[in-house]
């Protein structure tokens, strides 16, 4: 752990001073809840092509995360039949290619919250086992973004990927995780990577 508080602390430092990041990006000890997986420009998987992933969960049982980028045009009353909250209009994001059935959340809250879990920051995880639409209907608008499905990896194959370079790695950001325009975050972000090997 002190490889990464090491490496998150030069990339904040590098951030503030407007100048490129340190080219430490995907390192396999990089990996931790918290950062971002920046899919290269050749990635040849078409689940994750130009993609953006916040992993969520990294261990010895695999890895976990969620594709913040890929807005649908579903609207989270759909997934909720006679849904009223304020959060009825706000799009579902496809969160992975994994079980596409089950929803889960990101929230931008500080602090310890029942059923949430940290993840980085003040953002936050809501499982899918503790989605409902009495927990959704109390959220504000612009603090939440509602997932279908994730992306997941088993013991060791994200490893593997990263030797490949598949990915880049990145410090995640909150401001990116709840952007705006998440179809431009990715664009972006693998901009950065590339200007800072140039």
């Amino acid at each position: 752990m002190p490889h990464r508080r090491m490496f998150l602390a030069a990339c904040a430092a590098v951030r503030l001073a407007g100048q490129a990041p340190p080219r430490t990006w995907g390192r396999i000890s990089d990996l931790a809840p918290g950062v971002f997986l920046v899919a290269r420009r050749d990635l040849p998987d078409p689940n994750f092509l130009n993609t953006v992933v916040l992993l969520t969960q990294f261990g010895r049982g695999g890895a976990a995360g969620l594709v913040i980028n890929r807005r649908s045009r579903i609207q989270v009353s759909r997934l909720y039949p006679g849904f009223e909250g304020r959060l009825r209009d706000d799009p579902v994001y496809w969160g992975g290619p994994v079980a596409m059935e089950t929803v889960s959340a990101l929230v931008r809250q500080p602090g310890k919250a029942e059923p949430l879990t940290p993840v980085f920051e003040d953002v936050q995880l809501m499982a899918a086992n503790g989605m409902s639409r009495e927990w959704l209907a109390s959220r504000e608008s612009g603090a939440v973004r509602v997932f279908a499905g994730y992306s997941g990896w088993s013991p060791g194959q994200l490893q593997r990927e990263v030797e490949q370079q598949t990915w880049h790695i990145l410090p995640g950001s909150p401001a990116l995780v709840f952007d705006e325009s998440p179809g431009t975050v990715w664009r972006r972000l693998i901009g950065r990577t590339e200007s800072s090997v140039a």
